[in-house]
Order: structure tokens, then sequence, then C-alpha cells
């Protein structure tokens, strides 16, 4: 998963997602992602690139990394559709 914008920017957020989602996280060295598709679109319009997958794969470079690696989410996530249950039944 790519993360992009003002959440991108904080490491925290992203290791919360990553965690959460139990997937892995990537931002991205382009802070202007907009910018950087419009780009991509560009490119491939004008013959630069073969095609989107081709220019993405020059064009978007990782940045930094976030794995799911002790995940005490599930364990918390677990808890709590047990005792939603549990509310459902009583209502």
């Amino acid at each position: 998963i790519r993360s992009m914008g003002g959440g991108a920017k904080s490491a925290l957020w992203c290791t919360i997602k990553s965690q959460v989602l139990d997937k892995t996280i990537s931002t991205l060295k382009e802070n202007e992602t907009a910018c950087l598709g419009s780009a991509i679109f560009a490119g491939v319009g004008i013959k630069a690139f073969d095609s989107i997958d081709a220019a993405c794969e020059k064009l978007v470079i990782k940045n930094k990394t976030y794995k799911s690696e002790n995940n005490e989410y599930k364990a918390l996530y677990k808890d709590y559709k047990e005792k939603e249950q549990k509310l459902i039944e009583i209502f």
C-alpha cells in the first residue's frame, strides 16, 4: 500500500496504519503525487513510456517502508468484535 499526503509524513501514523491493516505501507520520495500522476500520464501520452506501468516503474520511488510487526491490534480487534457481538445480542 502506498501512503501519500499529510498522513504519510508521520512515521507514527504510517506504523499504526500498517499494524491495523496488517499490510506493508510505503511512502514515496515525491510529495507532490498528483503532479507525479499527471507527469506519468503525460509521459505515456507523448510516448516517452510504453505504458503506465513502465512509467511508474521509472518514476514512482519508495521512500520509507513500514511493516506490520509485533501486531497487538489483531488481539485488540478480536476482543472488540467479541464485545460488539455481545452488545448486538443484548439489543
